[in-house]
Order: C-alpha cells, then sequence, then structure tokens
C-alpha cells in the first residue's frame, strides 16, 4: 500500500473513530457492531466526492483487515474482528489496534 497524505474528510473520519473509541459510552458503543452502524450512519450522511473517499478508506481498511488475519474470502472488517475478538470489549480494542495499525501503514513516513 503507498503512502499518502490523508484528504479532509478521511481526517474528520479518524478523529471521529478515535473520538467514539476513546469514549464509547459517550456513544453508546458497547461493541464492534455498534461502531459498525455508526460508521454505515456517518457515510450515509456524505455525499458525492466525500462519500466517495470516505467508502475508499473504508473498502482499504476492510482490504487490511482481511490481509492481516489471512483470510482468503472477502468478509467484512467487522465481522473478522468478531470472530477473532472473543467478547464485546475486546472487539473494541481489536478494532483500535488493527485501525491505528492501518492508518500508520497508509499515512505515516
Amino acid at each position: 500500500m503507498k503512502k499518502k497524505t490523508p484528504a479532509e474528510i478521511e481526517i474528520k473520519l479518524i478523529d471521529f473513530v478515535r473520538s467514539i473509541i476513546k469514549r464509547p459510552a459517550l456513544f453508546e458503543v458497547n461493541k464492534i457492531e455498534d461502531l459498525y452502524f455508526i460508521l454505515l450512519g456517518y457515510l450515509s450522511a456524505l455525499n458525492g466526492e466525500e462519500k466517495n473517499k470516505v467508502f475508499t478508506f473504508l473498502s482499504e481498511f476492510k482490504y487490511f483487515v482481511n490481509k492481516y488475519f489471512k483470510f482468503k474470502e472477502d468478509s467484512t472488517w467487522q465481522r473478522l474482528i468478531r470472530f477473532y475478538s472473543g467478547s464485546d470489549n475486546n472487539s473494541l480494542s481489536l478494532f483500535n489496534k488493527l485501525f491505528e495499525e492501518f492508518i500508520n501503514k497508509i499515512y505515516k513516513k
């Protein structure tokens, strides 16, 4: 994956996700599925180029998670995280770990 500079909408998404992970109770997020539905809502609220950029970002994250777990089939990131986490609380921790690794891989030098 080639390193790139994040677009403004990607920075907003990353900050939003980090806010949720930092204080999940504030957003009523108890498990990975809650976070997934919030991100679907976030994506639905966008339009045009912003929606395309966020969709691409989340698709790249899905690919990263599939590759991380060496999963041969194309599965959604929340299902893989659920499968490998073992519990609701661990699902958010595992998501955070993978999300930060993904960001570091595509944006950091």
